[in-house]
C-alpha cells in the first residue's frame, strides 16, 4: 500500500494540482459554446408569408426517412429555411419558399451569416474551413456539423464564430476571455488538447484510467494516514500525533487526513462522468421511446400535414401574441401533429394541424400547453407494460431534473413507473416532449457524478455564495495536499537518481 501510494502519487500529483486549480476556474467559466438562449436571442423574426414547403417535403428534399428529431423552420438572411437532422446528427437546410436544398455555404456567405448573428456593425474575417475539430469545436454536437467556416470578429470581445457549411447557421461562439480562461479551466481539467480529444474513445479511456488510478492512490493514502496517525499520545511526553519529522511529510500527512477523502471522491466522481463501460443509460429517451411517444415516425401522412399549411400556421401563431416568432418546429404526440412556435428558448405556443380521426377536418387551435390527462395517456404508451405509481407537476427543480443556471424549462410533469428499470419521465406540457427520462442507474449516476463532483445538493447548490465558499475551501486544501505531494515526489526522485549515480561511480 505504501509503494502504491508513493509511485502512483509521484506519477499523478502534478495532474491533481492541475485538476484542483482548473476546477475552481470552471466554477465560473466552462468550455465555450452556444446556448439555446444565445441562439434564440440572435435569431431574426420568422417571415413565412411566402412559405410553400412543409415539413414532409423538406425532409424528403434532405433525404431523411423516419426521423425522430423535429425539423426547425427559421431564417437564413431574408429567406425562410427548414433545417432537418440526418442520421449522423448534422443539420441540413432546405428553403421553405421554393424547396431547393441549401448549397454548401461559401466563406463569403458564411461571413454574412456571422455578421447577422452578431447584430452589430463589426468586421468579420474568414480564417479557415474546418473538416475536423479545432480546440473550440470538440463537443460532439458541434463536430457533427463539420465542415465549419471559422471567423474572427473585429469587436472588443475578440469573438470567434463557427458557421455550418450545410446548415447555414452559427453553431459555436466564443470570446477571447472565454478562450483564455478555458486554457486554465476546461482544457486541463478535462485533459482536452485537440490532438487527443479528436480520438474520442482513446481520450475517454485515458481519463478513466488516470482517474481510476487516482482513486486507488487516494484511498491508499487515506488508509495509510489513518493507520499512521497516533490517536493516543503517551502521557507526559511531547510525542507528535504524526510520526514524520520532516516538515513537508508532516503537512502532507495532516492535509491528507483533512482533505484526502474529498480528493478521493472528486477523482472517483470525475471517472463516473465518463460513464465507464456505458453502465448508465443517461437522461434522454431512447429512439424506441420517442417513436412510441410520437405515435409513429415523425413524418405524418401528407393529407393531414397539409391541412394547415406552414404559412397559415405562422400567421396564426404570430397573431397569438407573446413576442415575435423566431422558429417553428414540427412535432408529433400520440399520432397528432403540431406546430410549435418559439419566441425564445423557454417560451412557446402550439397549433394542432392533425387529427386522430382521419375522417374529420381538423380545426386549428392555438394552445399554450397539453393537459395533464393528455400527457398521462401518452406516457402510458411509452411503457405499456408498466404501471404509474406517482404523478407530480413540478414548478421547481427536484433532485434529478435540475439546472444550476436554471435553463431547463418549468413546469414539468414527473411520472414514475414500476417497471424493472424504475423509470421516471419528465414531460414538458408546453412542447409535448419528453424533457428527460431517468432510470435507477441514471439516478444513481447523478449522485455519483454531479453530487460528489459538483456538490450538487439542494441545500447547497442554490445557496450561493455558500456553495462557492465550500468548494473553493476544499479545492485549496486539495491543491495544497497535492503540492506537498509534488515536493515529496521531487525529493524522492532526486534522491533515487543521486543514489544510482553514486552506485555507477563505485
Amino acid at each position: 500500500m505504501v509503494l502504491l501510494h508513493l509511485y502512483a502519487g509521484a506519477a499523478l500529483c502534478v495532474l491533481f494540482v492541475s485538476w484542483f486549480v482548473s476546477g475552481v476556474v470552471m466554477m465560473y467559466q466552462g468550455y465555450p459554446g452556444l446556448t439555446a438562449r444565445e441562439r434564440y436571442a440572435a435569431m431574426p423574426a420568422l417571415q413565412c408569408a411566402h412559405c410553400v414547403i412543409g415539413p414532409i417535403d423538406a425532409l424528403a428534399a434532405a433525404g431523411i426517412v423516419n426521423g425522430t428529431t423535429s425539423p426547425r423552420l427559421g431564417m437564413l438572411r431574408e429567406r425562410p429555411i427548414w433545417r432537418a437532422m440526418d442520421s449522423t446528427g448534422r443539420w441540413l437546410g432546405v428553403f421553405a419558399d421554393d424547396g431547393t436544398r441549401l448549397a454548401p455555404v461559401s466563406p463569403t456567405a458564411g461571413a454574412d451569416i456571422a455578421k447577422a448573428f452578431l447584430g452589430e456593425p463589426v468586421s468579420v474575417r474568414y480564417r479557415e474551413t474546418l473538416v475536423d475539430a479545432d480546440q473550440w469545436t470538440l463537443t460532439r454536437t458541434v463536430r457533427n456539423q463539420m465542415p465549419l467556416h471559422r471567423y474572427d470578429a473585429g469587436d472588443a470581445a475578440g469573438t470567434r464564430l463557427y458557421v455550418s457549411v450545410h446548415g447555414g447557421e452559427v453553431v459555436s461562439v466564443s470570446t477571447r476571455r472565454e478562450r483564455w480562461l478555458s486554457w486554465i479551466g476546461a482544457i486541463p481539467h478535462w485533459i482536452y488538447p485537440t490532438l487527443l480529444r479528436r480520438h474520442a474513445e482513446g481520450w475517454a479511456w485515458l481519463v478513466i484510467a488516470l482517474s481510476g488510478l487516482g482513486t486507488v492512490m487516494s484511498l491508499a493514502g487515506v488508509a495509510l494516514g489513518v493507520w499512521q496517525w497516533r490517536w493516543r499520545a503517551r502521557r507526559g511526553t511531547r510525542q507528535r500525533r504524526t510520526p514524520y519529522r520532516d516538515l513537508m511529510m508532516r503537512w502532507h500527512h495532516i492535509l491528507g487526513l483533512l482533505f484526502g477523502m474529498v480528493t478521493c471522491t472528486w477523482v472517483f466522481s470525475g471517472m463516473m462522468s465518463m460513464n465507464p463501460g456505458r453502465w448508465s443509460p443517461g437522461s434522454s429517451a431512447t429512439a424506441t421511446q420517442r417513436i412510441a411517444w410520437m405515435g409513429g415516425p415523425l413524418v405524418p401522412d401528407t393529407a393531414a400535414a397539409r391541412a394547415v399549411p406552414v404559412a397559415m400556421a405562422w400567421r396564426l401563431l404570430s397573431g397569438a401574441g407573446g413576442g415575435s416568432l423566431k422558429e417553428l418546429q414540427l412535432t408529433r404526440v400520440a399520432g397528432v401533429s403540431y406546430w410549435v412556435g418559439f419566441t425564445a428558448a423557454d417560451s412557446s405556443r402550439m397549433l394542432a394541424f392533425d387529427s386522430p380521426d382521419r375522417g374529420a377536418q381538423p380545426a386549428p387551435v392555438v394552445r399554450e400547453e397539453f393537459t395533464r390527462a393528455e400527457l398521462l395517456t401518452n406516457a402510458a404508451r411509452v411503457l405499456p407494460k408498466a404501471r404509474m405509481i406517482d404523478v407530480a407537476l413540478l414548478s421547481t427543480y427536484d433532485s434529478y431534473y435540475r439546472d444550476q443556471e436554471r435553463l431547463l424549462r418549468l413546469p414539468v410533469l414527473r411520472v414514475k413507473f414500476d417497471d424493472p428499470d424504475r423509470t421516471w419521465l419528465y414531460l414538458d406540457p408546453r412542447t409535448g416532449a419528453i424533457a428527460q427520462r431517468r432510470e435507477w442507474k441514471s439516478r444513481l449516476e447523478r449522485w455519483l457524478y454531479d453530487g460528489l463532483h459538483d456538490f450538487d445538493f439542494a441545500f447547497l447548490m442554490y445557496r450561493r455564495p455558500l456553495w462557492d465558499m465550500v468548494l473553493i475551501t476544499l479545492s485549496i486544501g486539495g491543491a495544497l495536499l497535492s503540492v506537498t505531494g509534488v515536493v515529496i515526489s521531487w525529493r524522492y526522485a532526486r534522491a533515487t537518481l543521486s543514489g544510482h549515480r553514486r552506485f555507477r561511480k563505485r
